[in-house]
């Protein structure tokens, strides 16, 4: 009888989750606020290409502190969802309006 190795790998379940954005008023907002679905344990925030530090997150909603770092209605500003692992799950897109 012929022997042959066999290597086994452990199926790694495959994360999904949801972030969305509330519209963030300059001059009135210091946070950005949202809610998110699925496996997301952290969110970060990207600002006209800067990407700042991820928080953790829990219970279905987030708030992350913008205060000085989105300053015109111009800017470009994107909520990131990831997976504890860090894994990037889905993004949003945050309105940036006058108060």
């Amino acid at each position: 009888m012929a022997r042959t190795k066999v290597t086994l790998t452990k199926e790694v379940p495959n994360t999904v989750g949801t972030v969305t954005a509330n519209p963030f008023a300059i001059g009135q907002d210091s946070y950005v606020k949202g809610s998110f679905t699925g496996d997301v344990a952290k969110i970060s925030m990207v600002v006209n290409g800067q990407t700042f530090t991820s928080i953790p997150v829990t219970g279905g909603m987030y708030q992350y502190y913008a205060s000085g770092k989105i300053s015109s209605v111009n800017d470009s500003v994107t909520m990131i969802a990831y997976d504890a692992k860090g894994k990037e799950l889905d993004r949003a897109s945050v309105t940036v309006q006058k108060k």
